[in-house]
């Protein structure tokens, strides 16, 4: 609401209130004592990002800035050296070399995007990963130590679910990472290191850049990881991250060449009464990531499972033109 006045925005942390009057503001506790030198930050994207400039909808203009967040998520990662250099990242590299095991907590389409970097950082760092939906977390004593790496992803930096499973986690003396699109947000405030998205404000209520920007994120996380603890040599790091530099232009592709294809399909399918996607590997959370928004936009019953699962139960919901969308990566 003020940045078409001001770039420059104030940090109010737990428990403290504003007093704003023509000539001051004045930031206290409840006790009434002020706070000296409160932080101050910049925001880094104009008024025109929140408005809709000439686009149908918030989601089809979000979806179409998927290339540029990607890109901004990206960017300043590498030092001159060719290394990665995470500066914000606020937790020594002696405790990143601790680290065995990392808990991804998340809600919705923040899980979703953690459940797809799991599959990586696994596979490059060779640390187990867990990733758990954040209003559970904390109702399951979960087994946390020092040498636990809790990541919290959240757009916003202000989902509750989260932000309480977070506090719980540093209770118990585990380092919180947060990955988030939002400075100046209660979530990267209260953890240890945060990695922002620079994904730029997401207006649409359905999530669609921030879920592309975040697996971007921590994947720079889990190469990071693998780069400290010497899980993967160097070559192999360039060549994953170069692989990650070529996102943005195959996601324009598909933007610039399928759209029609798309709108077609959809036409076709538009009085279906129920939908089911399918997917395997990271086809798998990305399956249930575009079961949620399809509930959320078109108000359609939808499900989202692996596809090992069909044969289990799920494949009594098929029924004679109900659409099945598959997820399918290519071969590794």
């Amino acid at each position: 609401a003020f940045v078409a006045y001001t770039k420059r925005a104030m940090e109010v942390d737990q428990d403290q209130a504003v007093m704003v009057s023509a000539d001051k503001v004045v930031v206290t506790d409840f006790m009434g004592n002020v706070v000296e030198h409160p932080k101050t930050y910049t925001v880094d994207w104009d008024a025109s990002a929140a408005e809709k400039g000439g686009w149908d909808s918030f989601m089809d203009k979000e979806i179409h800035e998927d290339p540029a967040a990607v890109q901004r998520t990206l960017l300043g990662r590498l030092d001159k050296n060719g290394n990665l250099n995470l500066d914000e990242v606020r937790i020594e590299e002696h405790d990143f070399k601790a680290i065995d095991k990392i808990i991804v907590i998340a809600c919705g389409t923040a899980a979703y995007a953690g459940m797809v970097a799991k599959y990586a950082i696994e596979h490059w760092v060779r640390i187990p990963v867990e990733v758990e939906l954040a209003h559970e977390f904390r109702y399951r004593d979960p087994i946390l130590t020092p040498r636990t790496l809790v990541v919290a992803i959240s757009q916003s930096g202000e989902t509750m679910d989260t932000l309480m499973a977070l506090r719980h986690a540093r209770e118990q003396g585990s380092k919180v990472l947060a990955i988030c699109n939002t400075q100046g947000a209660s979530i990267p405030r209260e953890s240890d290191a945060v990695l922002y998205t620079h994904a730029g404000p997401e207006v649409a209520v359905a999530s669609t850049k921030a879920f592309v920007a975040q697996i971007t994120a921590a994947y720079v996380l889990g190469l990071y990881l693998a780069q400290i603890k010497g899980a993967m040599f160097r070559d192999e790091i360039a060549q994953t991250l170069d692989s990650l530099k070529e996102m943005p232009r195959k996601i324009q592709w598909i933007l610039d060449t399928q759209t029609n294809a798309i709108q077609q399909a959809a036409a076709q399918m538009v009085d279906a009464k129920s939908f089911l996607f399918l997917g395997r590997h990271v086809g798998y959370p990305v399956a249930m990531e575009g079961a949620l928004k399809l509930k959320e936009i078109a108000y359609t019953f939808t499900e989202g499972f692996a596809a090992g699962e069909l044969k289990h139960g799920p494949i009594a919901l098929v029924d004679e033109g109900e659409p099945v969308v598959f997820i399918v990566p290519p071969a590794r």
